[in-house]
């Protein structure tokens, strides 16, 4: 998790965060930290976070987490963490399909 702070004459502060989440980290505390960090930004302030969440199980139109994910415990997480700080998810398809690897 990195943040900048920007500051803009007339205007409240801009807080740009970047975040990424490795795909084999299934524990609860990385996301967490999100939160934590997220909390410390004062109110009022615009944030824009982007990066990688490696989790694409969310539906995010229909404020859901598919019932098919695998990871649903930290997609739900996210999700509320997102909720909770009225923060909107603006990439709303997959960015990156793997093909699946055929011997």
């Amino acid at each position: 998790m990195l943040w900048v702070q920007i500051s803009v004459p007339g205007a409240s502060n801009l807080y740009v965060g970047a975040f990424y989440r490795p795909p084999n980290m299934d524990q609860p505390e990385y996301l967490t930290h999100l939160d934590t960090s997220l909390s410390r930004i004062p109110d009022g302030a615009h944030i824009w976070v982007g990066g990688d969440f490696n989790l694409g199980d969310i539906d995010w139109v229909n404020n859901s987490v598919n019932p098919s994910a695998t990871r649903g415990p930290l997609c739900q997480q996210l999700l509320d963490i997102a909720n909770d700080r009225f923060i909107e998810q603006q990439v709303c398809d997959p960015t990156r399909i793997t093909e699946p690897y055929y011997q």
